[in-house]
This record gives structure tokens, C-alpha cells and sequence, in this order.
């Protein structure tokens, strides 16, 4: 399992290994326990960072989103602040970091963008910015969608639900001008229906079935992947409460020792 203490150590590793010496944090604030974003805000010197909300249909809850921040690794001053968000959040799934040679204003508006999403009629968040979320979309994704989502970072990272160090590499060529630039993702139903079945797999595991023993399973990722073919069973049976889709997972969930 990473400690607080390897997940630093990562961060300052990969970051060396880039060009660049910034390493970007998306940070999910959503009913965090810890002050993080007053603690973001009031640290001296000031640090670059933003509400990636802001600006976006979703503003009224700016401060419940995910925020931006760089931090320098050569910056004794801002090392102490990462070592303190790694301490607090490193677990639990906030955290998502990636580096990138662009600057700070494009990411900011390419990230907020990124974030809105179209299916059918209708308009929602796409919280790929949540490390359990990010594999998942990614593979729902279109070539030209993933393109166009990692087109200015160079490597992503975090830490999964089952403690592993992830590193994804992006390092795709830059897009031309296109209707994702004015638009964001447009997605089909089952696109989008395929996110909200990982998104209930990884509710009622951390939720629901944080106590469940993954060996007893055949590891982490059999555990998720049994939990995705009972949450499309659901889908069929219409099981749609989310207290019917707890039992239903947990009365069907099969140990393999």
C-alpha cells in the first residue's frame, strides 16, 4: 500500500523526469473533511491555482468542484504544501496530477471545458478529474476524443482504489480547431451510460463494500469487473434504486477462494 511519503516521492520523480519542474494537481473538493482550499488560498508566498467551476454551468458550487494548482518541486515552500495535500487526500480519491510544457491559462480553459459534457438532449459533468473515473473514461473515449482530452499533458498519475501507483502517458499531438474546442464532449447514450455503470461499481466499493476482502475475489480488478457485469444485470432487471443496487451487489457478488 503508498504512503503519503511514496506518493511525494512519485510526484517529485515523474516531474524530474519531465523538461518541465511543474507538477498540475486537480484536487476534488467535494465534501472534504480538511480545509484544503482555505489552506490553498492563505499560504504564503501566494500559489497559482484555480476553481475549475468557475465560469461553467456549475459555478453556484465552485467550491465543492475540483481545483487546479502548480507547484514548483525546486520550491522548498511549495514541496511542504504537497508533502501536507499527500498526507491528507493521497488515498482517498481527490487526487489527480499530471505535467505539461503549456501554461497555466491553457490548461485552465481546456480543462473546464473538458469537463462539460452532451448526450442526446441533454447536458451533464464528465468528472473525469476523479482518479476512479479516469480509466473508464478513457476507455469509452473516441481516438479523436482522447486526442483532443490529453493533447497538452504530457503523463498523468494517482493513486487507485486498490493503492497502486498509476501512470497513464498521454503525450498526444496538438489538435487543430474543432468542435470540442466550442463545445465539449458530445457523447452517446451508451457512452454515457457506460460511465454511470463504472460510477456505481466504484460507489458501492468504496461506500458499501470498502470491508470486502479483494483476494477473496481474485484481486482488486476481478472484484470491480464482477461488480460492472452486476451493475449492467442491474441495468436489465431495472434495479435503479440505489438501495435495491446495494443488495442486488451484495447478494450477488461470488468469492472465487
Amino acid at each position: 500500500m503508498i504512503t503519503y511519503h511514496d506518493a511525494l516521492a512519485q510526484f517529485i520523480k515523474i516531474t524530474n523526469e519531465t523538461d518541465e519542474k511543474i507538477l498540475y494537481l486537480i484536487i476534488d473538493l467535494c465534501d472534504c473533511d480538511y480545509p484544503l482550499l482555505a489552506a490553498i488560498e492563505n499560504w504564503q508566498p501566494a500559489l497559482q491555482y484555480c476553481l475549475l467551476f468557475e465560469q461553467t454551468p456549475e459555478e453556484s458550487i465552485k467550491e465543492e468542484g475540483p481545483l487546479l494548482l502548480a507547484l514548483d518541486i525546486d520550491n522548498e515552500n511549495h514541496l511542504e504544501i504537497l508533502e501536507k495535500i499527500c498526507e491528507i487526500i493521497h488515498m482517498n480519491n481527490r487526487l489527480l496530477a499530471f505535467n505539461s510544457r503549456y501554461p497555466f491559462g491553457t490548461l485552465e480553459e481546456h480543462l473546464r471545458r473538458a469537463m462539460q459534457v452532451k448526450w442526446g438532449k441533454k447536458e451533464g459533468l464528465l468528472r473525469f478529474y476523479v482518479p476512479d473515473m479516469f480509466d473508464p473514461v478513457n476507455m469509452v473515449l473516441s481516438d479523436a476524443q482522447k486526442n483532443w482530452l490529453h493533447q497538452y499533458m504530457q503523463r498523468w498519475c494517482y493513486v487507485d482504489n486498490n493503492g497502486e501507483w498509476v501512470i497513464y502517458h498521454a503525450d498526444y499531438p496538438p489538435c487543430e480547431q474543432n468542435e470540442f474546442d466550442v463545445k465539449g464532449f458530445v457523447f452517446t447514450e451508451k457512452q454515457y451510460n457506460t460511465l454511470l455503470l463504472w460510477a456505481d461499481v466504484y460507489n458501492y466499493r468504496r461506500n458499501y463494500g470498502i470491508a470486502l476482502d479483494a483476494d477473496e475475489y481474485g484481486g482488486e480488478r476481478m472484484l470491480i469487473n464482477q461488480l460492472y457485469v452486476l451493475a449492467t444485470e442491474a441495468d436489465a432487471k431495472l434495479i435503479l434504486s440505489q438501495k435495491q443496487r446495494v443488495q442486488f451487489f451484495s447478494n450477488n457478488l461470488q468469492k472465487i477462494i
